[in-house]
């Protein structure tokens, strides 16, 4: 005989003598994305050994995004979802085509989800936080070495203790 009850829910009694159903979300299995991303890239090796540089970035960008999805979900991916897919990203779309080889597309991509979530942040009404600043750094590095002038980083350093000076003075 089969138990007809659905999978998930759970059914709440407190105190006051009051009930509630509860559907539970089930967790992404990160293990099994993983592995089997793991056996796609052994695969596509043993298919074609010249997309191997392609399927780890794929694989980096999957595993990013499953992180991301479970934050989404109430998990705590955030933060490495922020940096697989910033990391990887860029090798994919360069494979692919996309976008130049050149440096800097990583940094730019990381800066730009610390960014997302400092304006998070800001709407919920919990400040700019460490995110912003961290983020401001990388977009700014980032987007100088994508833009083709990597050197312009000890240019961005200066700027960035210029305007951190001007801040502490001004705000006395």
């Amino acid at each position: 005989m089969r138990d007809e009850r659905p999978t998930g829910q759970v059914i709440r009694v407190y105190d006051s003598g009051e009930w509630s159903y509860e559907h539970r979300r089930p967790n992404v299995p990160l293990l099994g994305i993983f592995l089997l991303a793991l056996g796609t890239v052994f695969l596509i090796d043993q298919v074609a050994p010249g997309a191997l540089d392609l399927a780890f970035s794929g694989v980096g960008v999957a595993l990013g995004i499953a992180f991301l999805v479970s934050w989404l979900r109430g998990g705590w991916g955030l933060y490495p979802g922020i940096l697989l897919t910033a990391l990887a990203l860029p090798g994919l779309l360069e494979e692919l085509g996309v976008l130049p080889h050149r440096s800097g597309y990583g940094t730019l991509l990381l800066g730009a989800g610390l960014l997302l979530v400092a304006g998070r942040r800001i709407r919920d009404g919990r400040g700019f936080g460490w995110q912003g600043f961290l983020g401001a750094i990388f977009a700014l590095f980032g987007g100088a070495a994508a833009a083709g002038y990597p050197e312009a980083g000890g240019l961005v350093w200066a700027a960035i203790l210029i305007a951190l000076g001007a801040a502490i003075i001004l705000r006395r």
